[in-house]
């Protein structure tokens, strides 16, 4: 990957409070059968390790689902290089988008290679591509 735009429209967040004793304590109490039948299956230094696998996983769960915003900064301690222009999203700016979206419709050309591999895949008739062409300018369109 050598570039990657992305945009948040909020940056609001619901707060994590939880530390990994408190999702190991959680853990515990939910876990006392399960964890009795996989002592006994596994040994106690496997269930041990399960458990303590099973916090970090609940733990990073919380985090991540919490703060996508902050998380996805974190891509930067792993070796991102981010250089982000930041913009405040305002009215100029899905105006900006709006105009853009529009000139890309208005100019657009089903003999284009990108154009052409999508049609692979949709088998959209050329006499009528001109009908399904927001499909072709906007990825999520083809969303399901």
């Amino acid at each position: 990957m050598s570039y990657l735009r992305y945009l948040f429209t909020r940056k609001t967040f619901k707060a994590n409070n939880n530390t990994l004793e408190d999702v190991g304590n959680q853990v515990q109490e939910l876990n006392l059968i399960a964890k009795d039948y996989f002592q006994d299956s596994c040994g106690p230094v496997m269930t041990q390790q399960y458990t303590d696998l099973l916090v970090k996983c609940i733990y990073n769960q919380e985090c991540y689902s919490t703060n996508k915003f902050a998380h996805f900064l974190v891509l930067e301690q792993r070796g991102f290089v981010n250089e982000t222009e930041e913009m405040e999203t305002n009215a100029d700016n899905r105006r900006e988008l709006k105009d853009f979206t529009d000139d890309l419709l208005e100019n657009f050309d089903a003999n284009l290679a990108y154009n052409s591999v999508i049609n692979k895949c949709l088998k959209i008739p050329l006499d009528t591509i001109n009908n399904y062409k927001k499909l072709f300018i906007d990825k999520y369109e083809l969303a399901f």
